[in-house]
């Protein structure tokens, strides 16, 4: 009998072990994965926002804080939830680097008009453009001086000034400022009154600002009732774990309850997407 079960265990060791080597392959795979795109995506996004950190120390805090809350997680509702907010955890850098880069794309399309009108100004007294970006670097506030004066340093390194221009609008990512490009390419092509188009444009700007400024006020109500309506599933998730946590585990201890999960969580994604698209409108 033991004779017989000592080539199962054998291969139930050796089919544990690969099942181990396997597993270990795919998490150093997935971390060298995940690694890549962490310092691509939110390390290079802090770079192009003039905001310089150690890629490693961030990476190390951030697996350390999915680590730290996954675990606390697991232990106080379960593994699906600390795997849930484990993942969170590891996803929230990038998001919270989109959205660190979009308030600043706001902050210089706002700064932008006034900037154009200085430039048209100092065309007008006789200097010419670069000598105009040059006066906006030094006189005007980031985070547009900031990407000005890159600008500047990667001409004077001798890069030219519509590609120095072009790689600032692809980082900032707004068309505003590809129109400001067109209209300074275009005039130092084929020549024209860059500076009544550039107040034109300033003009064009300031008008967009305040239709967007009303569109704010108007759709604010809307948007709060999204925050609270997104908000409200897990207030209620929590309450009911607090209070009934023996009915709430059926959710995340049978199969049912996972594939109800898992259905609920794409319904909430779909609705959180189309109330976003509700109150969002493109001027």
């Amino acid at each position: 009998m033991s004779g017989g079960l000592l080539p199962v265990a054998l291969a139930a060791a050796v089919a544990g072990a690969l099942a181990f080597v396997a597993l270990v392959g795919f998490l150093l795979h997935g971390g060298a994965l995940y690694s890549a795109a962490f310092r691509r995506h939110v390390v290079g996004g802090l770079r192009e926002a003039f905001v310089y950190v150690d890629a490693r120390v961030l990476l190390a805090l951030t697996a350390a804080a999915a680590l730290a809350l996954g675990g606390l997680a697991a232990w106080l509702a379960g593994p699906v939830v600390g795997l849930a907010v484990a993942l969170a955890v590891l996803v929230a850098p990038r998001m919270a680097v989109a959205r660190l880069r979009e308030r600043r794309a706001r902050r210089i399309v706002r700064q932008l008009p006034d900037a154009l009108s200085a430039l048209a100004g100092s065309l007008r007294g006789g200097s010419n453009v670069l000598r105009g970006l040059e006066q906006i670097a030094a006189r005007h506030p980031p985070p547009l001086a900031q990407e000005i004066a890159l600008v500047l340093a990667e001409y004077r390194m001798g890069r030219p000034l519509e590609e120095a221009l072009d790689d600032m609008a692809r980082r900032v990512g707004r068309r505003e400022l590809e129109l400001m490009n067109a209209a300074i390419a275009i005039a130092r092509a084929v020549g024209g009154n860059l500076a009544d188009t550039l107040d034109a444009l300033a003009e064009t700007l300031r008008e967009t600002a305040r239709v967007e400024g009303k569109i704010d006020a108007l759709t604010a109500m809307g948007r709060m009732q999204g925050w609270l309506v997104a908000g409200l599933p897990f207030v209620i998730a929590a309450w009911f774990h607090v209070t009934r946590p023996d009915d709430v585990a059926v959710l995340y201890t049978t199969t049912p309850g996972l594939v109800a999960l898992a259905v609920l969580a794409l319904m909430y994604l779909a609705g959180t997407l189309m109330l976003r698209r509700i109150v969002r409108i493109d001027v």
